[in-house]
């Protein structure tokens, strides 16, 4: 999780600002964090501490690239209908109190992302 979600975005945005720099027009980078970059979710601490990380890693990519017209900002999407959420796995991670939660058993803890 940390490998991907964290240290890849730190891999990518080194490799990709030496050329926003050479090119002299300045630039943007987004970076996608998560609404669990934001605030603490149960069960999924290795992810939300890798969003968190995203969004450290935007904050210090700013100050850093500012002086080159270079902006980084974060996007913090909510739950996606992909089978990253939906499989067994993730249902039985966000409700283990369930010997076999579903997709319904995890609408309560989805609407927490959007309050």
């Amino acid at each position: 999780m940390i490998d991907i979600n964290l240290s890849g975005v730190w891999k990518s945005v080194k490799a990709g600002v030496p050329h926003l720099i050479e090119g002299g027009r300045g630039g943007s980078i987004i970076l996608t964090s998560s609404v669990g970059g934001l605030k603490a979710y149960p069960h999924c601490g290795n992810y939300v501490a890798a969003k968190h990380g995203v969004v450290g890693l935007m904050r210090g990519f700013a100050v850093e690239l500012g002086q080159h017209n270079i902006r980084c900002n974060t996007v913090h999407p909510t739950h996606v209908a992909t089978p990253m959420l939906h499989n067994d796995g993730t249902f039985k991670m966000f409700r283990p109190d369930l010997e076999n939660p579903g997709p319904d058993d995890m609408a309560p803890i989805c609407q927490l992302f959007h309050t």
